[in-house]
């Protein structure tokens, strides 16, 4: 076991996701029937195994220290085709982190639903079983994105990002009707269409300089907006709103080497689809006018001036 024993106390916090997929018709019936199987409370149950075992995760992964957890949640959320997502939250004072109490927990509830559906068809699968969040000790806090503002190339971007790398799909606000096409595996919104405001983490990539005041309503308590767009006025916001919900704000970083080497190995896998990104192109001694394009057409996501006329 790694050696703790200096080790300040600290707050940590840890939020693990694991996704339960049906057949469709096995969802359809699921769903019919508010998740009673014939061994009983398909959810009820499945919250209740997974609070034991990440009480008990020390007892199952050998080099886990034994801790006392403060708090342990559950929470279960099907979707319209029947299947779960399942995100289990622990938190407790400790020397050292809470990752895998919660990892333990999301992955023996959705084992729990298995074992209680799976008479029903042999097809059924436990998927992106991941780490979402992750707070206190040295690292940063570990937040994917569940909600992303704006819909031009750098929000589908991030979209495209998250769902390649097996998480959650995030919400996208667009305001723009003409840019609510081409979604990959993620749902785009106009913002009065989405009634939620308990978001974890939500990425700005709008550039609107009063987003702030539109974003942090929409915050679950703790949580953090994500500055990612290119603000040509200076940001504002009123203070209440975010001291209600203890509000983190973060500037996004500039992309490295090892970033884009990423992003590289993700499209040629074929995990992540570039298609669409960019737009427009045009020849290098049209600039003036690709420039008006780019700026003032809502279609233009990203213009590409060609300069190999100019040789």
């Amino acid at each position: 076991m790694v050696d703790v024993a200096f080790k300040p106390l600290g707050a940590r916090r840890a939020i693990a996701h694991a996704r339960v997929r049906f057949p469709r018709d096995i969802g359809a019936q699921l769903l019919a029937t508010g998740f009673i199987g014939k061994k009983g409370a398909i959810l009820h149950t499945a919250i209740i195994a997974g609070v034991m075992a990440a009480k008990r995760t020390h007892e199952l992964i050998p080099f886990c220290h034994a801790l006392s957890l403060e708090h342990c949640e559950i929470r279960i959320t099907p979707d319209q085709g029947g299947n779960l997502d399942i995100e289990c939250e622990c938190a407790l004072s400790a020397k050292t982190g809470v990752e895998m109490e919660a990892m333990t927990g999301a992955s023996v509830a959705a084992l729990t639903i298995y074992d209680m559906t799976k008479a029903l068809s042999l097809d059924i699968e436990i998927q992106q079983v991941r780490l979402l969040q992750k707070s206190g000790g040295k690292r940063h806090p570990i937040v994917a994105p569940d909600l992303i503002i704006g819909h031009g190339v750098l929000g589908r971007l991030l979209a495209r990002l998250t769902v390649a790398a097996g998480l959650p799909p995030p919400t996208v606000w667009e305001c723009e009707p003409t840019r609510h096409a081409g979604a990959m595996g993620y749902e785009v919104l106009q913002p009065e269409a989405d009634s939620r405001r308990d978001y974890r983490a939500i990425y700005d990539a709008s550039g609107d300089a009063r987003i702030l005041d539109t974003a942090i309503p929409r915050l679950a308590k703790g949580g953090e907006v994500v500055l990612a767009g290119f603000y040509a006025e200076p940001l504002r916001f009123d203070f209440a709103p975010a001291f209600m919900r203890e509000a983190q704000i973060r500037t996004a970083a500039e992309w490295q080497r090892a970033d884009m080497l990423a992003v590289k190995q993700l499209a040629e896998s074929g995990r992540l689809s570039l298609e669409g990104l960019i737009t427009h192109h045009e020849r290098a001694e049209h600039a003036t006018g690709a420039y008006r394009t780019a700026f003032t057409d809502s279609a233009c996501l990203k213009m590409v001036l060609d300069w190999r006329s100019c040789q």
